[in-house]
């Protein structure tokens, strides 16, 4: 039986899972799996969308990547808020 992670690890594997995405050093389908796994918490499933729907809000601009510069500047935004904020869900805050 798998366990459920609780708020503080699935915010750290968020965290992990974009910082890998964004250098370039996770698994083959690493990301895969952080956008298209529900984490149980609304703000980080809020991020996991955000993250899912890069690639069409900000669609690619060199071919091969995921979506364009300025969508990797957003998702660098959105994990240093998720870095900075305490480590409870929203609606324990």
């Amino acid at each position: 039986m798998i366990r459920k992670m609780d708020y503080a690890e699935s915010r750290t594997y968020a965290i992990k899972s974009i910082r890998y995405f964004l250098e370039g050093t996770g698994g083959k389908w690493d990301w895969d799996d952080f956008i298209g796994i529900p984490l149980g918490f609304p703000d980080l499933e809020d991020l996991q969308r955000f993250c899912n729907e890069l690639s069409e809000t900000h669609p690619p601009t060199v071919k091969g990547w995921f979506c364009s510069e300025e969508g990797l500047s957003s998702l660098r935004n959105r994990l240093a808020d998720l870095e900075g904020n305490a480590s409870q869900p929203s609606h324990q805050r």
